[in-house]
């Protein structure tokens, strides 16, 4: 899911493995889930209506959802922004943490977090 290899990520995967696994699985919870994506119809003529301040961002990598999902959600949505990550997939690896963030916080009008403090 992060469209590449990240060595800095795979080091701490075993430990999130044993804290996923000692949670526990919802079988059931991720069939509902899935019962409400497939249910719950198109939202493309509603995120027209979409009045707030947007920022999409995207991964090049993704594979769960295409990048060309990320350039028509904020296609559909009036003045959304687009950012799109190259070389990240779904996950949010380290590396991309900064390139995350600091549109994220430029878009609620923050310095950036990555700016070196004054």
């Amino acid at each position: 899911m992060r469209g590449g290899s990240f060595p800095e990520d795979e080091a701490n995967d075993p430990q999130r493995a044993r804290l996923t696994w000692g949670r526990g699985l919802n079988a059931p919870g991720r069939a509902r889930q899935l019962a409400a994506i497939f249910g719950s119809g198109s939202r493309r003529e509603g995120l027209g209506r979409i009045r707030a301040s947007a920022l999409v961002i995207h991964g090049r990598e993704d594979p769960l959802g295409p990048v060309d999902h990320g350039i028509t959600l904020a296609s559909l949505i009036p003045g959304a922004r687009l950012h799109i990550i190259e070389g990240m997939g779904y996950a949010l690896p380290i590396r991309f943490w900064l390139q995350i963030a600091d549109p994220i916080a430029g878009h609620a009008g923050m310095a950036p977090i990555g700016a070196p403090a004054d």
